[in-house]
């Protein structure tokens, strides 16, 4: 079947580790939810660009799956890796760090008719200190 769309979005919960979901939903060409159990093998494993990235450094790093597995947050998905908060330069970190930021998923290619990469909107993400754990930052959602 060729996959004319993907979705990308960030799950509504936060892992045990502080990192939040990726998952990654395919469209048909009639824009109808496609399901999979594995990453389709003609499809580009997708990138992740922060929008605080310029002038860096981001506040939050991708990390790709060891192993692409279906979502128990959002159906029809895959999980494709997490987010998590990245170092920050200094401590406390700079005035503005890991405020919404926004997150841009990218398939580079393999959807049908791809001419270039497909980038999709993935939301806001927002790093803030981890009451549980001084010193260390984990990322919350945008609604």
């Amino acid at each position: 079947m060729a996959l004319n769309k993907a979705k990308a979005t960030l799950s509504n919960t936060v892992n045990d580790d502080g990192s939040i979901n990726l998952n990654i939903a395919f469209a048909d060409a009639k824009g109808l939810p496609e399901s999979y159990t594995s990453w389709p093998s003609q499809v580009a494993l997708p990138s992740a660009a922060f929008g605080d990235a310029s002038p860096g450094p981001s506040s939050l790093v991708y990390t790709p799956a060891a192993s692409i597995v279906p979502s128990t947050d959002v159906p029809n998905a895959l999980v494709c890796g997490t987010i998590g908060a990245g170092t920050p330069p200094s401590t406390p970190p700079p005035a503005g760090w890991g405020q919404d930021v926004d997150v841009q998923i990218t398939i580079a290619s393999g959807l049908a008719g791809q001419t270039a990469p497909q980038t999709v909107d993935a939301g806001t993400v927002t790093v803030t200190a981890d009451p549980n754990n001084p010193g260390s930052f984990v990322p919350v959602l945008q609604n």
